[in-house]
């Protein structure tokens, strides 16, 4: 029984030191603590886009800042196989953007986003992907830069119908209602015929719906 879960992760990584995901935990873990420097010794000198995609991390909780050329340097390693550990920086950083804490070139980020899902990836992996290209194609764009990546998103899992819900949100929010109605009548069947209970989000959007003007 481990008193804390840092602690049980400092256990972990003193008897497995290669391991790159235990890495990657025990970097992330030293600088979400403020610990940036050691963070980043941890990460230096290792040939690995997970490796890198996780200092940009860092430098983003450090700076609040990514630099164009660290973006576009990282962009162009990401080639082959994505692996779990650069799934981890990748959505921490768009996640560090998309609340306003660390500024980066949204363009810039989607072209790794772009080169990752080129990769070799897993299809709840890929799927996340193209909802964080849709949050950034909508902010650069709108919705309608963002719908494909929506779609594709839809297209990787057709049982989860979170992106059309949010489709369907951001069509509203343009005053779209019959193009709305339309996305949501497809998430509709799908959130009915999952286990998964989705009746906050139906409920919220007939709500709507029910009071929407086109």
């Amino acid at each position: 029984i481990w008193g804390s879960t840092s602690l049980l992760l400092n256990h972990m990584y003193s008897v497995h030191p290669e391991s790159k995901r235990l890495l990657i935990i025990h970097a992330n873990s030293l600088a979400d603590s403020g610990a940036y420097q050691q963070a980043l010794a941890i990460l230096e000198n290792r040939d690995d886009p997970g490796f890198y995609i996780n200092r940009l991390y860092i430098y983003c909780l450090r700076d609040g800042r990514i630099d164009d050329s660290e973006l576009l340097s990282v962009t162009g390693v990401a080639d082959g196989k994505i692996t779990s550990h650069a799934m981890t920086g990748l959505i921490r950083i768009a996640n560090l953007g998309l609340d306003g804490e660390c500024e980066f070139s949204c363009s810039l980020y989607l072209g790794l986003l772009e080169r990752a899902i080129d990769a070799q990836i897993r299809p709840s992996q890929l799927e996340k992907l193209h909802l964080y290209r849709a949050h950034y194609l909508h902010r650069l764009g709108g919705t309608n830069a963002a719908l494909p990546a929506l779609e594709s998103a839809f297209s990787v899992r057709e049982d989860n119908p979170l992106p059309l819900f949010l489709a369907t949100e951001w069509l509203l929010d343009d005053g779209r209602v019959r193009q709305a109605g339309e996305v949501y009548a497809r998430a509709k069947v799908a959130a009915d015929a999952s286990r998964q209970d989705y009746s906050g989000f139906t409920n919220a959007i007939e709500a709507r719906l029910a009071t929407a003007v086109d």
